[in-house]
């Protein structure tokens, strides 16, 4: 029972969050129990986005995994910070808005 409240609530906070901020952000998340989730994907910035958006998910008990960029010599060039979260749903969400929140 509680397993699906968590999954209930999960789906509709992450679709009303997704309907408002991520359009199409590669971000997985998992309920593992009623009271843990897990995330991981990637946030696509520009170069003056990286540091607030890793000052946001260290803030927010979000490990960045790694940050590179695919192309030499793009411009604007374009990061991709991979990211790993496990704490409640609360903590990982709210940590994934703030990451999305600084890369505006």
């Amino acid at each position: 029972m509680a397993r699906r409240k968590l999954v209930s609530a999960m789906s509709a906070r992450w679709a009303c969050m997704r309907r408002r901020v991520c359009r199409q952000l590669p971000i997985n998340i998992q309920a593992v129990t009623a009271e843990r989730a897990v995330a991981t994907g990637d946030f696509a910035v520009l170069g003056t986005q990286v540091d607030p958006v890793l000052d946001a998910l260290a803030a927010n008990r979000i490990t960045a995994t790694a940050v590179h960029s695919h192309l030499i010599g793009e411009s604007p060039t374009v990061y991709y910070i991979h990211f790993w979260a496990d704490a409640s749903l609360d903590v990982v969400l709210g940590g994934l808005r703030a990451a999305v929140d600084a890369a505006r």
